[in-house]
């Protein structure tokens, strides 16, 4: 009786026209990624701390109207969070990176994500050029996390 009360979802009907995947308030403000999702309940806007580009997901019945609505209603907020967040890093496909006392150049290739890798005297990234810089910094840190740790423990004992 009670799953006969509950609201049922109903599945979005196919669209003839492909939605915008962002979205520019005006000429030269940012541009904001969509992303609907059918698990979204309310719209969310979002920066990200990897590439400072702000996101807004939607629920899958939402409109790209309803969309401006709110980025207007929130351009304060936006603006504040975008100013907040890091820049981006200066790090290019090509770029030569030291890495283990010698230079390494950061090369990216299509296809799959998978983790980052030394080779050849380049640091391989795979997946989308724009996020290249950020999974090079990860992996750089991860590296240098791994090699620190171990001598500042041994330093730490020498210490007592």
């Amino acid at each position: 009786m009670i799953g006969a009360l509950r609201r049922r979802r109903r599945a979005p009907a196919p669209r003839s026209t492909p939605r915008p995947t962002e979205i520019r308030l005006d000429g030269d403000g940012p541009a904001v990624a969509l992303r609907w999702s059918a698990g979204a309940r309310r719209l969310t806007l979002s920066v990200s701390h990897a590439d400072g580009r702000p996101r807004l997901t939607l629920p899958a019945q939402a409109t790209e109207d309803e969309a401006r609505a709110f980025l207007a209603r929130q351009a304060g907020w936006l603006a504040e969070a975008m100013e907040r967040s890091p820049p981006p890093p200066l790090l290019r496909p090509g770029d030569a990176l030291p890495y283990g006392g010698r230079q390494i150049v950061l090369t990216v290739e299509p296809g799959p994500r998978r983790a980052p890798r030394v080779e050849s005297g380049r640091l391989i990234v795979r997946g989308a050029p724009e996020a290249a810089a950020a999974k090079a910094l990860a992996f750089l840190k991860s590296r240098a996390r791994e090699r620190l740790l171990p001598a500042a423990e041994r330093h730490a004992a020498a210490l007592g």
